[in-house]
């Protein structure tokens, strides 16, 4: 089971993917491309513009849908613990730029990006050393669309730029915490 750090893990694996990959010249701006998490705070009306980039939003946290009945596990020293936590984890992918063409490229390069990624194993969730995920755990992320009501609340915050909804399904998360 993955610990409390997996949502960042997910994130910071997604975009540190993108990173590499990010080396054609017409998306290049002189300073680079900027690939990082946000917050739909930092979207809200009368925010200053963000530096061009593409943007991980996380959106919203769900419990789990497909497996609400998991069963207890045995720990190391074979006491039963809690079953793990099933998490739904929604990303909004927001690519901004000053000019509407770039945007509309940052986008389509984006969209190609996320089309081709392959379910992220824990070698790639866990490449900095932590082992935040078991050796058997991967985690895919599936294009999620929004419906129209979440767009309209998302959008009535404060401007988002176009971009598209990707999900994380059943992250378990350990219901035992590892220290912080």
């Amino acid at each position: 089971m993955a610990h409390y750090m997996a949502i960042e893990r997910i994130a910071a694996c997604v975009l540190a993917l993108m990173r590499e990959a990010c080396t054609q010249p017409a998306l290049q701006p002189p300073a680079g491309l900027r690939f990082e998490q946000a917050s739909l705070a930092q979207f809200a009306a009368g925010a200053p513009m963000l530096p061009e980039g593409v943007y991980l939003v996380l959106w919203r946290v769900a419990p789990g849908s497909a497996a609400r009945a998991l069963t207890p596990r045995p720990g190391e020293d074979g006491r039963l613990s809690r079953p793990p936590l099933p998490l739904d984890l929604h990303w909004l992918l927001l690519p901004v730029a000053p000019q509407a063409d770039r945007q509309a490229r940052l986008l389509g390069w984006t969209l190609a990006f996320m089309h081709q990624l392959p379910v992220l194993g824990s070698e790639l969730l866990n490449q900095d050393g932590a082992e935040v995920f078991a050796p058997h755990e991967a985690v895919e992320l599936i294009a999620d669309p929004l419906a129209t009501a979440e767009q309209l609340s998302l959008w009535s915050r404060g401007q988002l730029p176009p971009g598209l909804g990707y999900q994380a399904r059943m992250v378990l998360l350990d219901a035992v915490p590892a220290p912080l």
